[in-house]
Parts: C-alpha cells; sequence; structure tokens
C-alpha cells in the first residue's frame, strides 16, 4: 500500500503505511527496502527530521539499501540548511558507493555544501576529487568550473587561471 501511495504522490499516507508494515514485519524480507521507502516518503512530505531518523536507521541496516539511506540523509541535511553536516554526509556516501557513478554526484554535492557554507579549501578538495576520480561522468566539467571559481574565492588567482582555462 505504500509504493501505491508514493506513486500518487500521498507521501504521509505512504510514511504511514511504511511504518504499519515496518512494526509488523520488521524482520521481513522486504523490510529494509520498506525503512527506504518509508524515509524518501517523509522527505516527500517535507519531514526532514524524520526522514533523516529513517534514513539513519535504514542506513545502519548496512546492506544493499545503505548507500541509497546515506545520500536521501546527506540530502536531508543540505535542505535543512544544514551544510557542513550535509558535506560530510555526502563524503560519507561517496566512501560508500565507491565507483558507483553516484558517487561523482556525492562528491560534487559534498563541494556544493561546502561553497554554501563558505569553506572553499574544502570545497575545492572535493571539485577536485571529483574531475579526478570521474573524467567521464557528466558532472566533471562543473566540477572543474566550481573548482575554479573557489580559487578564485580564496584569491588563488594564478591557480584558477590555470585550472579555468581549459575550458575555454
Amino acid at each position: 500500500l505504500g509504493w501505491s501511495d508514493s506513486q500518487r504522490g500521498q507521501f504521509d499516507a505512504a510514511a504511514k503505511s511504511f511504518r504499519a508494515f515496518l512494526e509488523k514485519f520488521p524482520a521481513h524480507e522486504l523490510a529494509p527496502e520498506c525503512r527506504l521507502k518509508m524515509a524518501e516518503a517523509l522527505t516527500k512530505a517535507g519531514k526532514h527530521d524524520d526522514a533523516f531518523a529513517a534514513y539513519t536507521q535504514a542506513g545502519s541496516a548496512g546492506g544493499k539499501f545503505a548507500p541509497d539511506a546515506a545520500m536521501g540523509a546527506a540530502w536531508c541535511l543540505y535542505e535543512q540548511g544544514k551544510f557542513p553536516a550535509a558535506a560530510d554526509a555526502f563524503i560519507k556516501a561517496a566512501a560508500l558507493l565507491g565507483k558507483d557513478p553516484r558517487a561523482a554526484t556525492c562528491t560534487f554535492n559534498a563541494g556544493n555544501a561546502f561553497v554554501e557554507s563558505k569553506d572553499f579549501q574544502k570545497a575545492t578538495a572535493q571539485f577536485e576529487k571529483t574531475a579526478a576520480d570521474f573524467p567521464g561522468h557528466e558532472l566533471a566539467p562543473a566540477a572543474v568550473y566550481w573548482r575554479g571559481y573557489c580559487l578564485v574565492r580564496l584569491g588563488k588567482f594564478d591557480e584558477a587561471v590555470a585550472v579555468l582555462d581549459p575550458l575555454r
């Protein structure tokens, strides 16, 4: 029922259905996925604190849903404006993903979160990591640009020119 409610955009009802299933069947083989889907429904309902808690619980179980739970938790923090914590959470999610292309998105988003918190040194490192570790990823050129932007903000103009010049 939770999946149906979620598909219809009834996210509060979906979260309630997933929660009810988990209370009845906490050890069911679908429980890990239900925990993740409940967290996603809570996120879409705008209940970021509850969603963060649900993502954390889903991720603590480990398994194949742990990277998705880590990414969801990071987004909850970002949406709440908790940028340093979001950056750290995106870095953790990227580590769980390894060479999965979604790791590039996580390192890039960690850089964005550091930019939002005005920590341009850490942002530069994340954008550099995105471009270096995932050179063929669609975010690689944007990562190079944002690295250059951060270098400008840090007053490292010569280094910024060297980074940005190839984008011409």
